[in-house]
């Protein structure tokens, strides 16, 4: 039993530095991703002057789109404007563009999954060591490892909570965008079938 112990200690001792590295690369992964929200914001600040507008004036007079600011959702609905005769190829747009949003959801999603998971991993790992130094009377080793327990563990829930929180703000920006461009799309093929119609007449 001593050494199936022994084995298990070695396997789970050889584990914390590959924990340690993935804590670091998620940290810094979730730090990328706020930034990358942060100017997502900015830029949703700036599109929703021109498409809130533009979207009431499309209920009167179905006219490609002129955005003077650059953005995805303006881009896509460019990209829409440039297929008004093939409804298969809009439909294809707007797949690709909640594809891409789905991606980067799952990015999200795996951040705030599996940081609290690699967190717990690198707090439970050094236990062993510490309640080894405790009984060898080694408390400089103990006060140590305790204190990377303690550290993995608070990394690991900033990561969970950064993934947490932009996976949800990301899901209400992706559906907002989605509703709107199936909006447009409705609206082309309507004004297409009123068009079908005014020439069989």
């Amino acid at each position: 039993m001593d050494y199936v112990n022994k084995i298990l200690f070695w396997i789970s001792s050889g584990l914390m530095f590959p924990t340690v590295i993935a804590l670091i690369a998620m940290f810094i992964v979730s730090l990328i991703k706020l930034g990358e929200n942060y100017h997502a914001f900015l830029q949703r600040l700036k599109q929703k002057k021109e498409v809130k507008p533009y979207l009431q004036e499309l209920k009167q007079n179905l006219n490609t789109p002129q955005f003077k600011n650059p953005s995805k959702l303006g881009d896509v609905i460019l990209e829409i404007f440039s297929f008004q005769d093939s409804l298969v190829r809009r439909e294809r747009v707007v797949a690709e563009f909640e594809a891409q949003g789905r991606k980067t959801l799952g990015v999200l999603k795996n951040l705030a999954k599996l940081g609290p998971v690699i967190g717990l991993m690198g707090t439970l790992i050094p236990m062993g060591p510490a309640l080894v130094g405790l009984s060898s009377g080694d408390i400089s080793s103990m006060a140590n490892n305790m204190q990377m327990a303690f550290a993995t563990t608070v990394v690991g829930l900033i990561i969970g909570g950064i993934g947490f929180v932009l996976q949800n703000v990301q899901q209400k920006w992706l559906a907002e965008d989605y509703a709107t461009l199936v909006f447009i799309i409705d609206l082309m093929e309507e004004e297409n079938e009123k068009k079908k119609q005014s020439i069989l007449e």
